[in-house]
């Protein structure tokens, strides 16, 4: 008898087809190796985050000829079985300028990708995502950690940067003329107050 395909291992459209019936309306599941995986939803820290990080990329963007920023958006990084991880932030550099903003899942491998290491179970499996990242062809993963408010930079063939609160971080080689203030990343937004 041969046996048929597993029930329980989901496509990506599968995936899709049933990420709103997931816990937080799906918010923050994704799929690893065709199985539903469901992160901790997030505190303040990581949305006010990436709201900050977001300000300084659109100021970038508007300053360059080309290139943009997706949030939210299903990178299918490895297939049969299927692997959907949802960066924070995926930035694409080249192509046509807001080719992948509206699809739920993309196949095109952006430049660079933003994580956030803001519960435990996404520090737990980071350097899992980092690996699949990078053997997928992204070139730079930029992995904030909210808590102890610093940022590591892996990028292609250049050694890991770490930069601390009090630093600028600057000379990226994805992003070369962007610099910014790691500490106004985790600065609370005056309306907030």
């Amino acid at each position: 008898m041969i046996a048929g395909p597993d029930p329980t291992i989901l496509t990506a459209s599968q995936f899709l087809e049933q990420r709103n019936d997931m816990p937080e309306c799906g918010q923050w599941s994704e799929l690893h190796h065709g199985r539903p995986f469901h992160f901790q939803p997030p505190d303040v820290d990581h949305g006010n985050a990436i709201l900050n990080l977001s300000k300084h990329l659109a100021g970038y963007f508007q300053s360059q000829p080309q290139g943009y920023a997706c949030f939210d958006l299903g990178l299918l990084v490895k297939e049969s079985p299927d692997t959907i991880l949802f960066p924070a932030i995926a930035i694409y550099i080249e192509g046509q300028r807001f080719a992948e903003a509206d699809l739920a899942v993309s196949t095109t491998v952006p430049r660079l990708v933003v994580e956030m290491a803001s519960t435990s179970d996404r520090k737990q499996y980071m350097a899992s995502r980092v690996e699949q990242y990078l053997d997928w062809g992204i070139t730079g993963v930029w992995q904030i950690d909210t808590q102890k408010e610093m940022m590591t930079v892996v990028s292609g063939n250049y050694p890991q940067r770490f930069y601390e609160k009090t630093e600028t971080v600057e000379s990226i080689p994805e992003l070369p003329s962007l610099s910014f203030s790691l500490a106004g990343l985790f600065a609370i937004p005056d309306w907030y107050r």
